[in-house]
This record gives structure tokens, C-alpha cells and sequence, in this order.
């Protein structure tokens, strides 16, 4: 089953899909919104903001379905949705072909965060489940917390603490504060024009600072 949860002050989606009933769902996705402690960091301040309205979608295939749903509306843009990039990561493990979802491994967490408890509400083997949660930064993983596996993962976090803080900044003040707050790899060799190049190709909103000499991003 897919879920959307939809901004009703600017029509903004969160997408995701579910194993959970939609009353079970439903429950738990509103207590961990309402106490502060869902994983999507930009979801969370929008919902103290604004209101939002919940639907379901009966689907055979909700794993290709959720992601042409996000790709398709472009949802991964901060302007545009909610969404994280790692949504879309594959399962990994010998749990590759599970219909469990990501999205539940990381409300059951957040609702409730004991590893032991989440292992045993989806029968998998802990550390198969810890990997999930790292991917969204809900566990502590060195090895993944040292690296970011895609180009486009450290671009779109970056955009999304962008919004998070609520205030324009260059180029340069958004990698220094994904360095400050990642361990980023050398090898990607992630530079300032690059990030530009990216926020102006998906249409991250700019404007011209004639006093630094340089585009300044803003949040819309």
C-alpha cells in the first residue's frame, strides 16, 4: 500500500509505502509526527506549520509504483515534496527481495527506538535492520556515516539543510556545513560550482548577491 501525506497550505507530498494497516499506520505516523522524532528532519518542521491530510493507494506492485510517484512529480526537490533520496535505496542483504519497506522500519523506530523491538515486530536479524536505519542517520553506523554512496545523496541533503535552516547561503557556506557535519570523502571531489551547477539544474530557487560576487540559494 502507498501512503501520501500532502501539505493542504502548498500542496507539497511526502510519498512512502507500507505493509501496515492503514489505521496501525496512520497511528503510529501521526505520534512520532506530533512528539518531534520522525526521521525526515523537513517534514517535521513543515508539520508543526502547516496542516496536512493523509491517503491511501491499493497498489500490486507499491515499491516501482512509490518510486515513479516520486520521480514523476519530482518529490525529491525540496520545492517540490518531501522526499529523501535514500527512499529510493534498494533493499539490501538477504532481505533484498522482502516486501518489508523501509518506510516501516523507520516509524517502528522512531515510535519505539529499541533495536531488540524492531527486530522482532519484522522477524529479521538485527543487523539487516540496522543497516536500514543508518541509511537515514537513525543508527550509529561508522562505515556508512563515513562515506555518502551517490553523488546525488550528498546534493539533496545538502538542499535539505538548505531549508531546514531556513536562511539564503553561498555555495561555499552549504559545503562547509556538509563537512562540518559529514565526514565527506576527498575522492568526490564535491566543489561549490558543482553544487550550484546541481540547486540551478533542479530548479533549487537563486539569486545574485552582488556584494559576495556570487549566487546566494534561498529557500522558497
Amino acid at each position: 500500500m502507498i501512503y501520501i501525506l500532502e501539505n493542504l497550505h502548498n500542496n507539497k507530498k511526502f510519498v512512502g509505502k507500507t505493509n501496515l494497516s492503514p489505521f496501525y499506520l496512520k497511528s503510529i505516523l501521526y505520534e512520532v509526527l506530533d512528539s518531534g522524532n520522525h526521521y525526515n528532519k523537513y517534514l517535521q518542521k513543515e508539520w508543526f506549520k502547516h496542516n496536512f491530510k493523509i491517503s491511501f493507494i491499493e497498489c500490486e506492485n507499491c515499491a516501482e509504483e512509490c518510486d515513479n510517484i516520486i520521480n514523476n512529480e519530482d518529490l525529491l526537490n525540496p520545492i517540490r515534496g518531501y522526499n529523501l533520496y535514500a527512499d529510493l535505496s534498494p533493499n539490501r542483504g538477504r532481505y533484498r527481495q522482502s516486501t518489508i519497506y523501509n518506510d516501516d522500519i523507520c516509524l517502528v523506530w522512531c515510535y519505539f527506538p529499541k533495536i531488540q523491538f524492531v527486530t522482532r515486530t519484522f522477524n529479521m536479524q538485527r543487523n539487516s535492520i540496522s543497516n536500514r536505519l543508518s541509511n537515514f542517520e537513525l543508527y550509529d553506523n561508522v562505515y556508512y556515516s563515513r562515506s555518502i554512496a551517490r553523488y546525488e545523496d550528498f546534493y539533496w541533503t545538502s538542499a535539505r539543510l538548505l531549508y531546514l535552516e531556513g536562511k539564503c547561503l553561498t555555495a561555499n557556506q552549504i559545503l562547509d556545513r556538509m563537512l562540518h557535519r559529514y565526514e565527506i570523502s576527498d575522492m568526490l571531489r564535491i566543489t561549490p560550482r558543482k553544487i550550484s551547477k546541481f540547486y540551478v539544474t533542479n530548479g533549487i530557487t537563486s539569486k545574485d548577491d552582488k556584494e559576495k560576487g556570487c549566487l546566494v540559494f534561498c529557500p522558497r
